[in-house]
C-alpha cells in the first residue's frame, strides 16, 4: 500500500540523573562527593533512505521513543548514554509542524535530520564542590527528551511527470520506456498511486544518460479540489523538471482534455501549470495514420502546443517523445547551471541539520498579565534547562538556581517588574519562591 502522509509523535530520551554520593573507605574521613554524571538521552533523526519508497512502515507506529541515559552512580561512574533511532523515509520526504510549517526538507540522498535532542544527562555533586560547598548534598536531574508531533509528507522526486485524464495510457507509457511495472487496465482508475521508472536513453540517443519518469494517478476536472485522486498526488508534480501529457487520441473533445487538466495544475498553484510540457497523443493504433495526423494538425492550430503521435501498443512514435522530452531536460539542466552560477551557492559538505538554537545567555520575562497561569515567567534555553535539572525538593539545589538569576540578571529584571520576595515565579513548569540572593 502506497502511504504519503503520516502524523506522528517523536520523543527523544530522558537524561539520567547525576548521583549525589559521598566516598566512603576504611579510615577516610570525610571522603567528599563522588557522584556520576548522568547519561545522555537518545536523540531521534529522520534519514532519507533510496531503498524506502513509502512512509507505511513509519505510520506502523503513532510514537517514537529514544532511550534514556542512565543514572551517574557512585565513585564518579558516569551513566550509559541512551540509543538514538533513526526512522527511515522516502528522498522527498518534507517535515512539517502540526501548523504546517515546513521544518526541514529531505530531498536529497541521505539527507539527515535530528527531528528531536535527547537531554543531557545531570552532574553528580562532585562537580559542585567549592572552597565554600565542600560537601554538597545534591546533583542535577536529567533534562527531558524533546517532544514533538510532526507530520511527514512525501513528494516524490522524479526528472518527468506523466499527467493526463484516466485511461489516457500513462501506465503504458512508463511500464516501456521503463522497468516498473504498474497495474494496467481498460478501465478509469487503475492507478492508484504514483510510479517511478527509470528510462535507459543510450538506445534512443546514443549516450549513456537515464531520466526518471513518475506516472501520476489519473487527474479529472477538480482534482485541485479534492475530486477523483488528483489532490493527493498533484502535490508530486512539484518535484517533477518536465511533464508529459498524455492525452487519449480517441477522446471527442483533445483540446478540451487538454485544457481542464492545464486549468487543475494552475488552480493548485506552485507554479505547477508553469512547467515545460511535451504533449503525446496516444492510441493511434486505434485509426489509420492519416486521420491521427490530421487530429494533431487541428489540436495544433487551436493550442499553438505541437503533439507528438504515439503508440503504446506499438511502440510506434515513442522514441521521438523521448528525445524531445531529453531536449528539452538538457535545457533545463543548462539553465539551472547558468542560474548558480550567475548566484554560486556554497555547497555544504555535510547534510545533517540540526535546529538553531538560542543564545544561552538569552532570557525574556513575561508578566502575569500576559500569561495563562497569571504568574510571572521566565523564558530562556539555559534557563528553562536548569531549572528542569533541578531538584526542587533540595535547598541546596534551589540555592544553586537563585545564584543563576543573579549572575545573569535575571533577578534585576524580575525586581524591576515588581516581584517581591516570596512571590511565586514559573519556569519550565517549575515553580520558585523568589527570594533575592544577598
Amino acid at each position: 500500500m502506497f502511504c504519503d502522509l503520516s502524523k506522528i509523535r517523536v520523543i527523544a530520551g530522558k537524561g539520567g540523573n547525576g548521583a549525589a554520593t559521598f566516598h566512603r573507605e576504611k579510615f577516610v574521613i570525610h571522603g567528599g562527593p563522588d557522584g556520576g554524571d548522568g547519561g545522555r538521552g537518545g536523540d531521534i533523526y529522520i534519514i532519507a533512505d533510496p531503498n524506502v519508497n513509502t512512509l507505511t512502515d513509519i505510520n506502523s507506529s503513532p510514537i517514537y521513543r529514544a532511550e534514556c541515559g542512565v543514572n551517574g552512580t557512585k565513585q564518579n561512574c558516569r551513566g550509559a548514554d541512551g540509543k538514538d533511532i533513526t526512522l527511515k523515509v522516502p528522498v522527498g520526504t518534507i517535515i512539517k509542524t502540526m501548523k504546517n510549517e515546513v521544518i526541514v526538507d529531505l530531498k536529497n540522498v541521505h539527507d539527515k535530520f535530528m527531528i528531536a535532542r535527547g537531554g543531557i544527562g545531570g552532574k553528580g555533586n562532585i562537580h559542585f564542590k567549592s572552597s565554600v560547598r565542600q560537601s554538597p548534598s545534591f546533583a542535577e536531574k536529567g533534562e527531558p527528551g524533546e517532544e514533538k508531533e510532526i507530520v511527514l509528507e512525501v513528494r516524490l522526486v522524479a526528472d518527468v511527470g506523466i499527467i493526463g485524464l484516466p485511461s489516457a495510457g500513462k501506465s503504458s507509457f512508463i511500464s516501456i520506456i521503463s522497468n516498473a511495472k504498474p497495474k494496467i487496465a481498460d478501465y478509469p482508475f487503475t492507478t492508484l498511486s504514483p510510479n517511478l521508472g527509470v528510462c535507459n536513453l543510450k538506445s534512443i540517443i546514443g549516450e549513456q544518460k537515464s531520466i526518471v519518469f513518475e506516472d501520476i494517478p489519473g487527474l479529472i476536472e477538480g482534482a485541485s479540489q479534492g475530486k477523483g485522486l488528483g489532490h493527493a498526488f498533484l502535490r508530486h508534480i512539484m518535484r517533477t523538471r518536465i511533464l508529459v501529457h498524455v492525452i487519449d487520441i480517441s477522446l471527442p473533445d483533445l483540446v478540451d482534455a487538454y485544457k481542464t487538466i492545464n486549468k487543475e495544475l494552475e488552480i493548485y498553484g506552485s507554479d505547477l501549470n508553469k512547467k515545460k510540457q511535451v504533449v503525446a497523443l496516444n492510441k493511434i493504433d486505434l485509426m489509420p495514420l492519416e486521420d491521427a495526423e490530421k487530429i494533431a494538425k487541428e489540436f495544433h492550430k487551436k493550442t499553438k502546443v505541437k503533439p507528438i503521435l504515439i503508440s503504446c501498443a506499438t511502440g510506434h512514435g515513442i522514441p521521438d517523445l523521448i528525445k524531445n522530452v531529453y531536449k528539452l531536460y538538457k535545457k533545463f539542466i543548462q539553465e539551472k547551471a547558468d542560474e548558480q552560477e550567475k548566484n554560486p551557492i556554497l555547497d555544504e559538505e555535510y547534510r545533517l541539520f540540526r535546529p538553531a538554537e538560542e543564545s544561552d545567555h538569552y532570557f525574556r520575562v513575561i508578566p502575569k498579565e500576559e500569561t495563562e497561569s497569571g504568574t510571572v515567567e521566565i523564558k530562556g534555553p539555559r534557563i528553562e534547562q536548569l531549572s528542569q535539572m533541578t531538584d526542587f525538593a533540595n535547598t541546596e539545589a534551589v540555592s544553586r538556581l537563585r545564584h543563576f538569576l543573579k549572575k545573569n540578571g535575571i533577578e534585576k529584571t524580575l525586581s524591576k517588574m515588581g516581584v517581591k520576595d516570596g512571590d511565586k515565579v514559573l519556569i519550565a513548569g517549575n515553580y520558585l519562591i523568589f527570594r533575592k540572593v544577598l
